[in-house]
């Protein structure tokens, strides 16, 4: 319809790009396969020299390695006097403040700076946030932390803070997704509409509202989560 709406030449050229599209769209994930590859084996190396800070006394637990800068951790292995416990503590002072200050990120900040605050609202066993993905769907609830911590089941409601690519081979089963955190563009709800999941954001501490085994409806078209009943 739409080609046969348009003058031939403009028609021509549209046709010439969607054959483009299709055909080279899929390197886009492949680069993002390979980037993370890379991220991966760094990570697993910067942990590997965090574990040998931790046996020298230097480090109280691998992780605090990702506080640091890069060249701190150069330097660190070149210089044994110098004081990664000090430099973990100057490093993450801002993260620290931020989390003691900040309880909930806004979905939306304007171009002046302005948040905008969905409308989160519960009335009774009715929790309101933001329609990210359409669609209705009742299941179970699964609140997960961390994608590895525990499977996601066929038909599982999925409930979490927010997503990252790590999460999506759980959105495969999970028959909706509810999220803290995160507008129309976020990774959950770009994944949540590519796989036809109703899905609702914005909901602040929803993973501490809703534990696992709790019946739930997600309205994706309405932005509702209804509590149906409790495990």
């Amino acid at each position: 319809k739409l080609m046969a709406a348009l003058p031939p030449r403009k028609a021509k050229r549209l046709r010439g790009y969607h054959a483009k599209v299709s055909r080279y769209a899929a390197s886009r994930e492949m680069f993002k396969h390979h980037v993370m590859q890379v991220y991966a084996r760094v990570r697993r190396l910067l942990l590997h020299r965090a574990q040998a800070f931790v046996q020298a006394g230097r480090l109280d637990r691998p992780e605090q390695i990702f506080e640091m800068w890069i060249e701190d951790v150069d330097r660190a292995t070149a210089d044994p006097a110098f004081d990664l416990r000090a430099c973990v503590e100057r490093r993450g002072a801002f993260a620290r403040k931020l989390a003691a200050h900040v309880r909930a990120f806004p979905m939306f900040i304007d171009s002046r700076g302005r948040r905008v605050l969905p409308p989160v609202v519960r009335e009774g066993d009715v929790l309101t946030g933001a329609a990210i993905s359409p669609g209705v769907a009742r299941g179970p609830v699964k609140v997960l932390v961390d994608p590895f911590e525990k499977p996601v089941l066929p038909g599982d409601v999925l409930v979490a803070v927010t997503t990252d690519p790590g999460w999506t081979p759980l959105f495969i089963n999970a028959a909706a997704v509810v999220l803290e955190v995160g507008g129309e563009l976020q990774h959950g709800a770009l994944v949540a509409r590519e796989y036809g999941k109703p899905c609702v954001s914005g909901i602040v501490d929803v993973t501490a509202r809703f534990k696992d085994g709790q019946q739930v409806e997600v309205d994706g078209d309405a932005g509702v989560v209804r509590l149906l009943r409790s495990a």
